[in-house]
């Protein structure tokens, strides 16, 4: 089989489960222009709040003198797969506390829409659980709380804040935290001779050439060439030196990232990542074991084990650093992770408490990571000995989101427009239709339209 019969084959589907830790880094896009004519109802509530499980001292939340009633809305509440472990969570703390929770929910694929026009209409007051890519999009409604007091000094990693701040301001609680970055076979590396991991981006270029050498049916980085994913390449951009805003001014078209662009554009030209790559294709490759490297967050790491047809994929499956320009930079990889946000009101405060201990409490968030898989987002969680037996996640915390960054563009209301034009002029540059300094110029110019 050559290496596109290869790429030619069906995406297998990825469970939903591990689908709930993706974020809109590894869904596919969710949001352009979703509220534009829309009419959105208040939420359902799902189910109330009766208990389901004696709590442990160390998960018995601290009941607060606030009023005690709010909702909560998750899209994991949604799911059969992920809702009876946040479910018994919410039972846990009212049964302790006294509050009283709500729970609204839709399914994920509308979920953001549907909270966001109840938020802009007044028409929610409580705690939501939000992917970290949509804190722009609620914090332009200025009806988030600020939660700096919950979350200082509170245990969390300074990676992990940074997914929740928005504009200098912290408007979310982290739940999650993870980051996009890059999984090798270990197997086809030993394959192709590659004694060493590439740390720089010459040794990555030289281990790539390997790959593809060794065998006609390996992708040797299925990197993303989808359009709509495009616009990930950014992290690619900072790892050649851009800084891809600087002082508030978007630099697109400076010379890094323009070289950035001629490099991925010689990967393809050399067929070293392949045309019309998407994440899902990628993952199924992977599993298949003709992939040498792809992005991915580690959340998706159970769904292409799942997919692994031979069962042997697991040991070979590594966390690595992104390569970096020069020994001494620092790599590179874009944060994610999921939220809980409070929408202002006489509930904030109530609502605030569970947050506090949902996102805090050791013994819930390891809980939470060993039902579903989640990245914790605190210190002693990660350090927890059942995280930590984890060598997957712990090494991908350890190598690569202990260096992660939220996107760029992730403080602008208009992020998933200046995405797409990203994405577009990208998309030129590597189908010729246009050279990698025109197209980068013509990025910076329209995104700095849509800056905000």
């Amino acid at each position: 089989m050559t290496m596109n019969q290869a790429f030619g084959d069906s995406a297998r589907r990825i469970s939903r489960r591990t689908a709930l830790g993706l974020g809109a880094l590894g869904l596919g896009a969710l949001g352009a222009g979703a509220l534009a004519g829309c009419s959105s109802p208040a939420p359902t509530p799902t189910s109330g709040s009766s208990p389901s499980m004696t709590p442990t001292p160390s998960m018995t939340p601290t009941p607060s003198n606030a009023a005690s009633e709010f909702v909560f809305a998750s899209w994991l509440l949604s799911d059969d797969a992920s809702s009876a472990a946040l479910q018994e969570a919410i039972d846990r703390y009212a049964e302790t506390s006294g509050a009283t929770i709500t729970t609204a929910t839709y399914s994920y694929d509308e979920y953001r829409d549907r909270l966001l026009e109840q938020v802009t209409g007044d028409e929610f007051s409580g705690a939501l659980h939000i992917d970290s890519a949509w804190l722009p999009d609620f914090a332009a409604t200025g009806r988030l709380a600020e939660v700096g007091s919950l979350a200082r000094g509170a245990g969390f990693t300074d990676r992990a804040l940074l997914i929740g701040e928005s504009s200098g301001n912290q408007l979310g609680l982290p739940l999650t935290n993870a980051a996009i970055g890059l999984i090798a076979n270990q197997d086809l590396l030993d394959a192709a001779e590659i004694v060493t991991m590439p740390t720089t981006l010459d040794a990555f270029d030289e281990a790539l050439r390997a790959l593809k050498d060794s065998s006609a049916d390996v992708v040797p980085y299925a990197g993303l060439t989808e359009q709509s994913r495009l616009h990930e390449m950014l992290v690619w951009m900072q790892t050649f030196g851009s800084p891809i805003i600087d002082g508030g001014t978007y630099v697109i078209g400076d010379d890094a990232s323009v070289q950035a662009m001629i490099w991925y554009k010689s990967l393809l030209d050399d067929g070293l990542i392949v045309p019309d790559m998407g994440r899902d294709a990628a993952r199924s490759l992977f599993a298949q074991g003709k992939v040498g490297f792809y992005d991915d967050v580690p959340a998706a790491r159970d769904a292409v084990l799942e997919a692994d047809p031979d069962g042997e994929l697991s040991e070979a499956m590594m966390p690595v650093p992104r390569p970096v320009l020069k020994a001494d930079d620092d790599s590179h990889a874009l944060a994610c992770g999921q939220l809980i946000v409070l929408v202002d009101s006489d509930a904030s405060s109530a609502a605030g408490e569970f947050a506090k201990w949902l996102t805090r409490d050791e013994e819930q968030t390891v809980a939470f990571f060993e039902e579903l898989g989640l990245p914790p987002s605190t210190d002693a969680a990660l350090n927890n000995e059942s995280v930590k037996q984890d060598s997957f996640i712990s090494a991908f915390s350890e190598k690569i989101t202990a260096t992660a960054m939220p996107s760029p563009l992730a403080g602008y209301a208009k992020h998933t427009g200046m995405e797409a034009a990203l994405a577009e002029q990208i998309a030129s540059a590597l189908h010729g239709d246009a050279s990698p300094s025109d197209a980068m110029k013509a990025a910076g110019e329209a995104i700095t339209n849509l800056m905000v």
